[in-house]
């Protein structure tokens, strides 16, 4: 299936990813210049910025944001340095992002 359709799957999903992020203006556009740094001064369009652009400079903010600050855990997490706890399956207060 991957070899057949591996191709089409995957320009269909970055057709998609930036309305279903809500990076896609109402005209078609993109919202967002992968170029442009400051967006990640906001870590939330940051985070959004790096799961459709991969950019190795949005890693390193995103890798920079202090323990407290909003979606650090999120970020932590989607870079493979972080994890779920376990008990997120009883939607528990202390999930490290909200299951």
């Amino acid at each position: 299936m991957a070899r057949t359709h591996g191709g089409e799957l995957y320009r269909q999903f970055r057709e998609l990813l930036p309305g279903a992020l809500g990076l896609r203006r109402p005209d078609g556009s993109i919202l967002i210049n992968c170029r442009e740094k400051l967006m990640c001064d906001e870590p939330l369009l940051c985070l959004k910025a790096y799961l459709f652009c991969k950019k190795r400079w949005m890693e390193e903010k995103l890798r920079s944001l202090a323990a407290g600050t909003p979606y650090a855990e999120v970020a932590r997490v989607l870079l493979g340095e972080g994890h779920i706890l376990g008990v997120c399956g009883g939607r528990s207060e202390i999930c490290a992002i909200k299951c």
